[in-house]
């Protein structure tokens, strides 16, 4: 990996250890503040949230139109989009 670029878990450590100092910042203590690929329990309980919200239909598959960056071959968020709007 280049400089400046992490793994998918790095990444996830990054946010993990600064959401928990703001936590302790705010007072705010937990009993278990764990990731789901450190935790069996975890990823269980993580799992099982989802599937229920799943079950309820809370998610819902659509289809959109994204603006595509083929030199750097990935699709563009909206931040990165400049000029005038089409419609």
């Amino acid at each position: 990996m280049g400089v400046g670029q992490k793994n998918p878990a790095e990444i996830a450590k990054h946010y993990h250890d600064l959401q928990e100092a703001d936590f302790k910042k705010l007072g705010i203590n937990f009993d278990i503040f764990s990731s789901t690929s450190g935790n069996k329990h975890h990823a269980k309980v993580s799992q099982d949230f989802f599937l229920a919200l799943h079950e309820k239909g809370y998610f819902s598959k659509r289809t959109s139109s994204q603006f595509f960056d083929e030199d750097k071959n990935m699709f563009l968020p909206d931040r990165f989009v400049q000029g005038t709007c089409s419609y």
